[in-house]
């Protein structure tokens, strides 16, 4: 389950988007790559994600870029 989602535009590079969320439950591993993969049909690529797990809980932050086409 997404517990919490952050979206935030940087002034200094408005092209990047960090992203954060929250997700919990046996599966959150399979739905944080779900998201990924969805990010990547907007044409978005993940950049240095992190995440942090504990029991069912994954905290995940990266920094969404252009894919180059």
């Amino acid at each position: 389950r997404l517990g919490g989602v952050s979206l935030e535009r940087s002034e200094q590079a408005p092209g990047n988007i960090a992203l954060s969320m929250r997700v919990t439950g046996p599966n959150a591993a399979n739905e944080i790559a779900a998201i990924e993969s969805a990010v990547g049909q907007l044409q978005y690529r993940s950049y240095a994600p992190q995440q942090t797990k504990t029991a069912e809980l994954i905290e995940y932050r990266s920094t969404l870029v252009r894919a180059s086409q």
